[in-house]
């Protein structure tokens, strides 16, 4: 527990009572002035007309104190404040970035013995990964012409899987500007604060783009932040063992890939099989030990409402008190 004052300056108007109070005893003419003592501290509606005997003016000058008292306490706001940590100690910013290209449309995977496409893989393991990740900020990115930050980073697992879902080959154009995607990532996402992991999904190859990507991979590097890739497609030891399907006219630019994380020192995976994807995934996470500040609140929990009550009540006892007394008289 944590109890204190919010407020604690209202306690000056005690002091500045009891001044008040000596000085007018000094100057008080009469015994029953009504501007004696006990009718400064209470208000007028106590009525003026009332008489006491000389037991009850003591016993009202004690009470006008005790509800003074009451009074400026609740004034000071008197609470309880309880620290709440409500994120875990660590607490993981991933960034995907996934390539939306016509190239991600071929169907060189298996996905429980039926042949799919590179994006449909990758959405389905995708998704059931993010649903097993515990207290992780997931951020979301699509390229192909240009890049598109489809879901900023959020703990919403169900808003996350629904815009997984909706990613269509080709939905941001039909090239590969790979260059655009990881400027747009440096540029829409505050590093100063956290450090995420940033892990691109690709088939590599950027078509289109003015900058070098290993230029912009420098960047990351500037910043510290670890680029980890994924290729997914068809590579030349693919071409070499597979004669029918002859996927080397769309392979990944493995070279390209390799060098954007080596240059951030992140790690790069190629997606020979299906079932590696899920392994790839758990590795990257398990090779990452970052983490961000936990968010702090505070609950608080008021009592000046208490002693509110118990004033008004003493007043109201007082008043019937006294209104009795005066009527028997």
């Amino acid at each position: 527990m944590n109890f204190h004052f919010e407020l604690p300056f209202w306690f000056i108007l005690l002091p500045i009572f009891l001044a008040f109070s000596i000085f007018f005893k000094k100057h008080s003419k009469k015994e029953n002035d009504k501007h004696n003592l006990t009718s400064i501290y209470l208000p007028s509606f106590f009525g003026s007309n009332i008489s006491f005997t000389k037991n009850s003016r003591k016993e009202r000058k004690l009470i006008s104190w005790f509800v003074i008292i009451l009074m400026t306490s609740a004034l000071a706001q008197p609470v309880n404040k309880t620290k709440i940590q409500s994120n875990p100690d660590s607490l993981r910013d991933i960034i995907f970035i996934v390539d939306t290209s016509v190239g991600m449309s071929i169907s060189d995977y298996t996905l429980k013995s039926e042949p799919v496409s590179r994006l449909t893989l990758l959405k389905a393991v995708l998704t059931d990964f993010i649903e097993k990740l515990p207290n992780n900020r997931i951020g979301l990115m699509v390229y192909a012409d240009q890049a598109y930050s489809l879901l900023p980073l959020t703990r919403d697992k169900s808003l996350t899987t629904y815009a997984i879902n909706q990613i269509q080959p080709a939905v941001s154009g039909r090239q590969n500007n790979l260059s655009n995607a990881l400027n747009s990532v440096l540029k829409q996402y505050d590093f100063k604060k956290t450090k995420p992991s940033v892990v691109l999904l690709s088939q590599g190859a950027n078509i289109e783009g003015d900058i070098n990507p290993i230029e912009i991979a420098n960047r990351f590097k500037s910043k510290q932040i670890r680029l980890h890739v994924i290729g997914l497609g068809s590579n030349e030891e693919t071409y070499d063992n597979d004669n029918e399907n002859k996927l080397i006219f769309d392979s990944i630019d493995e070279k390209l890939l390799k060098q954007l994380a080596e240059t951030t020192n992140g790690e790069f995976f190629w997606v020979g099989k299906s079932n590696n994807l899920h392994a790839i995934f758990r590795t990257i996470m398990e090779s990452e030990t970052i983490e961000i500040k936990k968010d702090t609140y505070y609950f608080f929990k008021n009592y000046y409402q208490i002693l509110l009550y118990v004033a008004l009540s003493i007043i109201i006892m007082f008043l019937f008190k006294a209104t009795l007394i005066n009527h028997k008289k």
